[in-house]
């Protein structure tokens, strides 16, 4: 499939937009069909862990209970006090939370009390106070306006918090914003006295709202989803976007058959090549990525990579081939958490050098909070990276019933266990014949 230089890619019925570039996939994201962050739940106290002081909170029937830290729950239950002890809950109680992590392997989402719904230029804290500006308003006048301004909006007994996106929007647009989260707000507390069960009160933001929201600007020309309805929430949005930045003009296409258009725009292959894990580099080195529970471990191979006769050239070549290659990865596959990687081994100082200040200037570009934590005495680095949503391998992979999430198969045919048994005995047992 020939994809245009700049191109979204919408499945609604799948939950999946990506964003592709010169026909190389940019940008994935995979919204969970169960959990999202910022969903808002009913929730009940389950269980609880005196000694870590946190609960499990039952979301659903028959789905993983979400995890909050008790001091958590202070802005539902004692919001002055410092802590809150294990006893004093009652279990079985209701409880509204929201959704901080979405679930991982093993491990149900992790929640907080402190609810903010999420608007366009501002975010609604039901339980706060106060007013606060986003750091990356500059302007301090502009600030000072928008302060004012929102005083007279909000009501008593919420907070707001603005974001950057607040710089520059007029005074309708940050009205009618507000406006529309009192009522989602509203609208919560009402659903709340007609549930009785734990269940879900709000969910996240419109998935093509918020697709269109990180994917599209002025460099799109091609928008293509996977139904009639998804084309119209995207020309709706695409309309109101044009009309507050002024971009170029975009084609909306859209696909009656899902199935024909996920294998049409080939998203089924691109999926499956982010699962693998080597990758081939262009000039013939790879990398390998092992995903575990714990962490990410990435190695660096040179493979048949050479190109320059000068081995120490060719070490750090491709040391920096394969640190902008796993920015990349990182960003696709949405990996979180601690992640080591074993670069190849570069005897010179300023060689290591030069490859921490590349990797640092490559992990700027992704917006997942890549940090650089150490170098450690063998040469592997160290990095964290904040996790947003789901990883590639918690949403299209399950560990194999055959090896058990090993990874691989023991074929315990080829060893003799009964004879090898038996010679192990009789040796310790003449072993103890000779003392």
């Amino acid at each position: 499939m020939h994809i245009n230089p700049r191109q979204i890619l919408i499945s609604e019925k799948n939950n999946i937009s990506a964003l592709y570039s010169e026909n190389r996939l940019k940008e994935l994201k995979i919204y969970n069909t169960t959990y999202n962050v910022g969903d808002i739940y009913l929730g009940k106290l389950n269980s609880g862990l005196s000694n870590i002081n946190a609960a499990f909170i039952k979301l659903r029937t028959n789905e993983k209970n979400g995890f909050i830290q008790l001091n958590n729950l202070l802005p539902t239950k004692l919001k002055h006090a410092n802590w809150i002890k294990l006893e004093t809950l009652k279990f079985n109680e209701s409880i509204v939370v929201q959704i901080t992590k979405e679930p991982t392997g093993n491990k149900g989402p992790s929640l907080n009390t402190n609810i903010g719904l999420n608007g366009d230029y501002m975010i609604l804290l039901p339980f706060g106070e106060g007013i606060s500006i986003s750091n990356q308003i500059f302007d301090f006048s502009e600030k000072q306006y928008l302060r004012a301004l929102i005083t007279i909006l909000k009501p008593i007994g919420v907070g707001i918090l603005l974001k950057k996106e607040a710089a520059g929007a007029t005074d309708l647009a940050l009205k009618q914003d507000i406006l529309n989260l009192l009522n989602q707000w509203y609208r919560i507390q009402a659903k709340i006295k007609t549930i009785v069960e734990p269940g879900l009160l709000s969910a996240k933001l419109d998935f093509i709202k918020d697709s269109i929201k990180i994917f599209y600007n002025g460099k799109v020309n091609e928008i293509s989803v996977d139904s009639i309805l998804g084309a119209w929430k995207v020309s709706r949005k695409v309309f109101s976007t044009q009309h507050e930045t002024h971009n170029l003009p975009v084609k909306i296409k859209h696909y009656s058959n899902s199935s024909y258009f996920i294998k049409h725009c080939s998203l089924d292959l691109s999926i499956y090549y982010l699962i693998q894990s080597t990758l081939t580099l262009t000039t013939g080195g790879s990398i390998v990525i092992q995903k575990t529970e714990a962490l990410t471990a990435i190695d660096v191979n040179s493979g048949s990579f050479n190109h320059i006769k000068n081995s120490r050239a060719t070490l750090l070549w491709i040391n920096c081939e394969a640190a902008t290659e796993i920015s990349t990865q990182l960003k696709l596959r949405n990996i979180g958490g601690i992640i080591v990687v074993d670069f190849i081994d570069m005897a010179h100082q300023k060689d290591q050098m030069k490859l921490l200040n590349h990797l640092t200037s490559v992990l700027q570009r992704d917006q997942g909070y890549t940090k650089i934590i150490q170098l450690s005495e063998i040469g592997l680095i160290e990095l964290t990276r904040k996790r947003e949503g789901q990883n590639i391998y918690d949403a299209f992979s399950y560990n194999c019933p055959k090896c058990t999430g090993l990874g691989y198969q023991v074929l315990l045919g080829s060893i003799k266990i009964r004879g090898s048994s038996i010679k192990i005995c009789e040796m310790y047992h003449n072993y103890l014949h000779d003392l």
